[in-house]
């Protein structure tokens, strides 16, 4: 039997995507082109790792994705060898989630087992430093570890996040094969702000974008942690595909801007903003429109149901600076639409 065949055989596939449940973080992992329409998040089938020092945030970046998506209805399964399972229940700290699996198992062919048998939609790994066959990370021992995971995913639509410790030097611990197999890098560092860690792309990305320049910044509270970036929204292919540039039928040729006593609908455009500023600098990359799904006749019903960047942008304004943006915000009613 032929081991080779042309390429013009071979059928090219779209990959899936899975949200994180964080926007900024699927603008990280990169988008699939649809006909329907651009998916944003986790490519399915393929592996990321997570490398970061002990403490930064991994686990409970992690923990925060997994009750996403098991409160989106998907199953997840944590593999946690850092500490036991009690000390994780009281990080998850949501004794509802049935569809949260998880083992303190340490053996490779285990968790792959584990993996076959309850067919998750989401897997994490923590640690990859504390599995059995990693000894002392060499090449091979990485490379069997990756291949195991990545049988045990084909075909599939799992996604599996393995998160690393890094060494004294600030590398991933163990052989450089762990950042060349996986098909995602992604970072996680410290930064001078108290409880505040920056996520970024590695050099490693089959599915998307790599570079400094796609990073986001996530902050430790209490029961968890939150998103406080919004480098997403300065990407021209973020905005388009999330419909922040979709045009209201009129708006260029409107000239009277009409308040509605009782009422408050309104849109933003950043072309009747003048005069504030590099501070409004944001607005010229959102021409504010709702979020997909929340519009009625191309209108937002309140500033809650614009997109998550126009509430960002507008709750960072100085109280002293509201004012005078919200006397430009239009509420705009035509009898036509």
């Amino acid at each position: 039997m032929k081991k080779y065949t042309s390429i013009s055989k071979v059928r090219p596939i779209i990959i899936d995507r899975m949200s994180t449940g964080h926007e900024e973080l699927d603008w990280l992992y990169g988008q699939s082109k649809f006909p329907e329409g651009d998916i944003w998040g986790m490519p399915i089938g393929t592996i990321s790792t997570w490398c970061g020092e002990g403490g930064v945030g991994k686990s409970r970046l992690a923990i925060s994705i997994a009750k996403n998506k098991v409160s989106d209805g998907k199953k997840v399964l944590y593999l946690q060898n850092e500490v036991d399972l009690p000390t994780l229940s009281s990080w998850v700290n949501d004794s509802s989630l049935d569809e949260f699996y998880c083992s303190e198992v340490t053996e490779l062919s285990d968790q792959i087992g584990i993996i076959l048998e309850l067919e998750p939609d989401l897997v994490f790994v923590d640690s990859i430093n504390l599995i059995n066959e990693f000894g002392t990370g060499t090449a091979k021992s990485i490379k069997t570890i990756i291949d195991a995971f990545r049988m045990a995913i084909k075909g599939t639509s799992i996604h599996v996040i393995i998160l690393c410790q890094l060494n004294k030097q600030n590398k991933a611990t163990g052989s450089t094969a762990l950042a060349h197999l996986p098909d995602i890098n992604i970072s996680l560092t410290s930064t001078d702000q108290d409880n505040v860690f920056q996520v970024n792309i590695g050099k490693k990305h089959r599915y998307g974008r790599k570079g400094s320049s796609y990073r986001g910044l996530w902050r430790h509270i209490e029961d968890g942690v939150e998103c406080i970036s919004n480098n997403r929204s300065k990407d021209d292919r973020w905005a388009k595909d999330c419909h922040l540039y979709e045009e209201i039928p009129g708006i260029s040729s409107c000239d009277e801007y009409e308040f509605i006593p009782g009422m408050d609908n309104f849109v933003f455009y950043d072309n009747i903003i003048p005069g504030l500023g590099d501070q409004m600098s944001m607005f010229k990359t959102l021409p504010i429109f709702p979020r997909k799904g929340y519009s009625v006749n191309g209108y937002a019903n309140s500033l809650e149901t614009c997109s998550p960047s126009v509430r960002e942008a507008y709750f960072k304004l100085s109280p002293e600076q509201r004012p005078t943006l919200l006397n430009k915000i239009i509420k705009l009613y035509k009898k036509n639409w």
